[in-house]
């Protein structure tokens, strides 16, 4: 079974046809939990080294296999700080469902120290359309850090649809 899995894996990475990429996406997911680290294994093999369409159906993949075992299997993941994949969480949140966004960045927030990772973070989940995420950016608008406070405001901004804060002059200058 896993050997299908694996070559189910190639066929995604090296397919050029995007209705097969998407049906072979579907299949991998099919295989449940057991899809995940074959497909995080992927991420890291091919990102940025074969082209952007390979790395957003892997994505699709990792999308569709969520959809059907839920956050749980992922969490271990998404919470493993050595884990590769964290970084590709932030543009992964806007696919979660609802309530599962706010969890991770919750429990990510909790256990990340990094303002780095929680500017990325808080800029994922601004592409939702969440409203229960307003009280998480709040605690972060005025962040020591100005790049997270003025994406916290931003994404606050996003979500409840006013006008967009400016951007600060030393985010602007790059300092």
């Amino acid at each position: 079974m896993l050997n299908e899995l694996d070559s189910l894996v190639e066929r995604l990475i090296y397919e050029r046809s995007p209705a097969e990429r998407k049906r072979i996406a579907l299949k991998i997911s099919e295989f449940g939990e057991d899809a995940i680290d074959p497909l995080l294994q992927a991420i890291d093999r091919t990102w940025e080294t074969i082209d952007i369409d390979t790395d957003m159906f892997i994505f699709d993949a990792l999308r569709y296999t969520y959809q059907n075992v839920g956050l749980r299997p992922f969490e271990r993941v998404l919470l493993d700080k050595s884990n590769s994949f964290r970084k590709y969480l932030p543009n992964m949140l806007a696919g979660f469902k609802e309530n599962d966004a706010i969890e991770v960045l919750g429990k990510a927030l909790k256990n990340e120290d990094e303002a780095i990772y929680q500017t990325r973070l808080i800029a994922g989940l601004g592409q939702t359309d969440s409203k229960k995420a307003i009280p998480i950016l709040r605690q972060y608008e005025n962040y020591e850090n100005l790049e997270v406070s003025y994406l916290a405001k931003f994404g606050i901004a996003m979500i409840e649809r006013k006008e967009l804060p400016a951007k600060p002059a030393e985010l602007e200058r790059g300092d």
